[in-house]
């Protein structure tokens, strides 16, 4: 199943490859540079992106988190789901997760994808608080280990969206 990811992985690194580990005695690091990379993976602007720097100042193990390369402490995951609930939401997760999935894995028969796409959102919609919450928090630390708890929860919930809308990588 990791193949299946491996297309949305590659469209959703943001973080930059090199990044220190992060640990909760390290600085945070700057609030607009993670701000920048949370909104490219959810295709924000706006007040959003403001959303995401309030939230994002106030909050510096969120901040570690974005630009984690080692698996997150508890109170880093809490900070980061906190702050992408309150700035992200279900609506912005599904449009974003289906729009990059599209962009990423289109249908073999492009003229079934609109109907992949809306899958796929209504797909995200229905996801539990705990799904949801691995799926965001997981896109935006796609830098931390494959391995880790998160990262296969996270490939958990990617593999059960692609199984219930039939998307799968180009053969």
């Amino acid at each position: 199943m990791p193949g299946r990811l491996g297309g949305l992985v590659a469209a959703l690194v943001l973080v930059a490859a090199g990044a220190p580990a992060c640990s909760s005695e390290d600085p945070a690091p700057p609030t607009d540079s993670t701000a920048a990379a949370v909104a490219e993976v959810f295709l924000l602007s706006g007040g959003s992106v403001t959303c995401l720097q309030q939230r994002l100042e106030a909050a510096p193990d969120a901040r570690r988190a974005v630009v984690a390369t080692d698996e997150l402490s508890e109170s880093e995951e809490q900070a980061l789901g906190d702050v992408l609930e309150a700035c992200v939401g279900t609506d912005r997760l599904a449009g974003a997760f289906a729009a990059r999935t599209a962009n990423a894995l289109p249908p073999a028969d492009p003229d079934q994808g609109p109907a992949q796409t809306a899958c796929v959102e209504q797909a995200v919609r229905d996801l539990d608080e705990g799904q949801r919450r691995s799926l965001e928090v997981g896109l935006v630390t796609l830098a931390g280990p494959l391995e880790s708890d998160l990262a296969l929860r996270r490939n958990d919930v990617v593999n059960l969206l692609y199984g219930a809308c039939d998307v799968s990588p180009p053969s």
